[in-house]
């Protein structure tokens, strides 16, 4: 699971993971690769580490399963993708299998067990505003139909909500950078943070405001190059973790 789960990981980051564990550099990862690459990652010494080893298979074993929607055997990007969000959004090895197959009963108006485009855009303008709805029905749809069927099965259904709370997470992530980049250099240094608390002091209606204090305690810790500012990704790691 370490291996494909990191707060805010981006689309780029799981290809540089992919280029890891693909070891035949097929563009895919089988169930064997992503072992190898588990044992590679983990100290499995000990008996101590063979008993780790077991119950980290187990979870990498259920965890491949579900990942592999069209059951060809092998993960795609797109199923790699999913495994890292399924991976991050439960400790349970079922993965959140109950609500989300609820949620896609509900979903499947006419219960021919899928959820087609037209019953999965009825739920995206049900919670997110017409305009918005309009752009991301489509497009995060045919992202998770994974097989290509023009049907979302449950654990495709899974995927789309959960590419569209990342995607709601994301531009939460950026309000809060520009708000404080406001020399638009990309990076955020601790005087930019002072500068967008002492903003908020008189407009506490920012996208940062609650999170400014937190943001300038955990500054040293979340600057993992060391250079004396916060990149975006940076920034994305150090709000991901006071927010979870």
């Amino acid at each position: 699971l370490l291996l494909l789960s990191a707060p805010a990981m981006s689309e780029e980051g799981l290809d540089w993971r992919v280029a890891q564990i693909d070891r035949n550099g097929d563009g895919v990862v089988d169930r064997v690769e992503l072992m190898v690459g588990a044992r590679d990652l983990l100290d499995f010494t000990g008996e101590a580490g063979r008993d780790f080893r077991a119950r980290i298979y187990d979870d990498l074993k259920a965890l491949y399963s579900l990942s592999d929607i069209d059951g060809d055997g092998v993960l795609s990007d797109a199923e790699v993708l999913f495994a890292s969000r399924l991976s991050q959004s439960s400790k349970d090895t079922e993965y959140g299998r109950a609500p989300a197959q609820k949620l896609h009963t509900q979903l499947d108006e006419n219960g021919d067990g899928i959820v087609d485009l037209a019953e999965f855009d009825e739920f995206v303008r049900a919670v997110l505003p017409p305009r918005k709805a309009e752009a991301v029905a489509g497009a995060t749809f045919a992202k998770a139909d994974v097989d290509g069927d023009a049907g979302l099965s449950w654990l495709e259904c899974q995927f789309a909500v959960m590419m569209m709370v990342e995607n709601r997470w994301k531009s939460m992530v950026a309000a809060i950078f520009d708000d404080m980049d406001k020399n638009a250099d990309g990076r955020i240094s601790r005087r930019e943070v002072l500068a967008a608390q002492r903003r908020r002091n008189d407009d506490p209606s920012g996208p940062s405001s609650g999170l400014l204090p937190q943001i300038l305690d955990g500054f040293v810790a979340a600057d993992w190059d060391m250079d004396g500012y916060l990149d975006h990704r940076e920034v994305a790691g150090l709000v991901d973790r006071l927010l979870t």
